[in-house]
């Protein structure tokens, strides 16, 4: 009795613990809930200050405009550099060489560092250079091959890049070493700058000098490749000079003002100019690009476009020189990589174009390629079917690249989500209202559902009818079925960003089953 009742007092003060047990763990739930509650509505309040702040960015005037305030301290500065290059001759400086330059072992290593392996990756190069020419003329000679075509452009980065590795590591070792602090961080960015100046300056003379890739491999007309290698180097010169300078002055040991702002402004006039040179109307790396490949919108437009490029880049450098230097970053930033994306996708949509029609004329679809000088067979089915393939993907391609690079993205649709448009209906007390980002997200699913419904037949003729053997009832059939469903459930999300729910969507389903 005495055994049942004591153990029958554990049992209860075991229940007694778990049920204890059982409600903090219940209290910590509430707790994590609550704090994970506080983290969103915390995220929700910093995504808005980020709205707000991206709203007015270009209004903020985060430094002063460029001046006499601005530029007063130039004189001190002026000064402060000629006190700073005495420090290279001084004492200090020589008693440094003198300590490290006593032992043999570390004269053998500075030679072997600073002397021999500078001249024998120079003279790599020049091999590696001469082997990749040899190799450009074989292709010229005998037609291009994709194995020779990989291996010509695999010779020019390895050429490009033996050099400005050799910089960087130099200046990781620099930047490492007990060299005077006056000394080090000048010297170490200095050396990282001239390697990427010396990657991308060998990198553009491989491809646009008079006999490179570009022109022999890739058959870039003369005057455009003419054109697009002055550009950039107008802006490599302008990035070795004027922003090497800025970087170096801006920070320490010299923390200046006046002449970094000069030297920056430099620079960004310096690329401006090659911008506008390259973008102008009449520029022939744009007659090349847009008017003879693509006859697209954009080569419809470009004289339109040309201006608004041109106007974009004025805008820029007023906007920094007016000291609204973090709204002209930004939009220097998104404006580059638009620039260099209007570039090169026409290139890529071309090349990826010409693939998919000899891919094509290989399975028989297509008629083999007409010869020089005979006349050209009018477009087919499936051409006309592969070309505006293409044609769309791009475009959407390109738009989803320029809203990220301006910022489109979920943010401004959270942004819209606030503008209301119209009351669908009420649930109790609550209001739900379309907004102007349900439209938009409504309007691009309506357009996605045509496009791919116009793309079908393209898309399975190209893609899944060569390797099933259907007959032409088949075909027809999985055709019919697959517009069928995929229209069905483009409708559905399309309405449905519009808040209309399936009891008002039967009659969309007695017209599909009737149909």
């Amino acid at each position: 009795a005495v055994f049942k009742a004591a153990t029958a007092a554990l049992l209860t003060g075991y229940r007694a613990a778990l049920q204890d047990e059982k409600g903090l763990l219940t209290e910590a739930i509430r707790l994590g809930q609550q704090i994970q509650i506080t983290l969103l509505a915390r995220m929700d309040t910093l995504n808005a200050l980020e709205r707000f702040i991206r709203s007015r960015v270009f209004w903020l005037r985060d430094d002063k405009p460029v001046g006499v305030e601005v530029l007063k301290p130039i004189g001190s500065e002026i000064r402060n550099l000629a006190l700073w290059s005495r420090k290279i001759v001084s004492a200090e400086m020589t008693t440094w060489l003198a300590e490290n330059l006593r032992s043999p072992v570390a004269i053998f290593y500075g030679l072997l560092l600073f002397i021999a392996l500078p001249v024998g990756l120079f003279y790599d190069r020049q091999r590696l250079r001469r082997v990749t020419r040899s190799r450009i003329q074989l292709t010229v000679e005998r037609g291009v091959c994709a194995l020779h075509l990989a291996f010509v452009i695999f010779g020019a980065l390895v050429s490009a890049v033996l050099l400005p590795a050799y910089l960087l590591i130099f200046a990781r070792f620099i930047g490492s070493t007990d060299l005077p602090l006056f000394l080090r961080p000048v010297l170490s960015r200095a050396l990282e700058f001239t390697a990427y100046f010396l990657f991308f300056w060998f990198l553009t003379r491989s491809f646009l000098r008079r006999r490179g890739i570009a022109r022999l491999q890739f058959d870039m007309p003369p005057e455009a490749a003419r054109i697009l290698y002055r550009s950039l180097r107008i802006i490599l010169i302008g990035y070795v000079t004027w922003l090497l300078i800025w970087q170096i002055l801006r920070v320490s040991p010299f923390m200046f003002q006046a002449l970094p702002r000069i030297c920056y402004t430099l620079f960004e006039l310096m690329a401006a100019a090659a911008v506008v040179w390259l973008v102008r109307p009449k520029s022939p790396i744009v007659l090349r690009i847009y008017i003879s490949k693509t006859q697209g919108f954009v080569a419809r437009y470009w004289s339109w476009l040309s201006a608004l490029l041109i106007l974009i880049a004025i805008f820029i450098v007023v906007l920094d020189i007016a000291g609204y230097r973090y709204g002209a970053q930004r939009l220097a930033r998104s404006y580059t990589l638009s620039l260099v994306t209007l570039m090169l996708l026409p290139l890529i949509y071309t090349g990826v174009r010409s693939m998919l029609l000899s891919l094509a004329r290989r399975r028989g679809m297509l008629t083999p390629a007409t010869a020089p000088g005979e006349e050209a067979a009018a477009e087919t089915k499936v051409e006309v079917q592969i070309h505006r393939f293409t044609r769309v993907v791009f475009i959407l391609v390109a738009v989803i690249l320029l809203a990220n690079y301006w910022g489109i993205d979920t943010q401004a649709f959270k942004t819209l989500d606030e503008l209301n448009l119209y009351r669908i209906r009420g649930v109790g007390d609550v209001a739900e209202f379309v907004t102007v980002a349900d439209l938009i997200r409504a309007a691009l699913f309506l357009t996605a559902t045509f496009w791919i419904l116009r793309a079908l037949p393209g898309i399975y003729e190209f893609t899944l009818f060569p390797r099933l053997r259907l007959d032409e009832g088949m075909k027809y059939a999985t055709l019919t079925m697959s517009r069928y469903g995929i229209f069905v459930v483009g409708m559905l999300l399309t309405l449905s960003e519009m808040h209309l729910d399936l009891g008002r969507l039967g009659w969309l389903m007695a017209a599909v089953g009737v149909g």
